[in-house]
């Protein structure tokens, strides 16, 4: 390939994009699986059995984390022990939201902690 003909690229690949759009398209990406591909959320159903194995040795801050994502999805603390198969169809939408909007934020979460000596 001759070298005079070649440019470098200057277009932008990459633009930050708001963290609403975010959200709501990766909430439009899985209405459109749903509709599509009749998906039974089984990496979502994965997800929360590895939450909730007490063998592992994180299982205190993996329950506080399903806890979390649970109670943005406003389902009822007494129903937290469910399995995913268990809960409304209501309730699998707002679960399957708030998974998005963790999801959407995480991108904008600041890098490079340290720890406080």
């Amino acid at each position: 390939m001759n070298k005079e003909y070649q440019m470098e690229s200057t277009e932008q690949r990459a633009f930050p994009m708001p963290f609403e759009i975010r959200a709501n398209g990766l909430n439009k990406l899985a209405q459109l699986r749903a509709e599509h591909f009749k998906s039974a959320n089984e990496q979502l159903a994965a997800f929360m059995d590895d939450m909730r194995d007490k063998r592992n040795e994180h299982y205190a801050d993996n329950i506080r984390l399903l806890s979390a994502i649970l109670f943005l999805a406003h389902i009822p603390k007494a129903r937290h022990g469910l399995e995913l198969n268990q809960f409304t169809r209501e309730e699998k939408i707002e679960l399957i939201k708030a998974v998005n909007l963790i999801k959407a934020a995480s991108p904008l979460l600041p890098n490079n902690l340290s720890l406080p000596n």
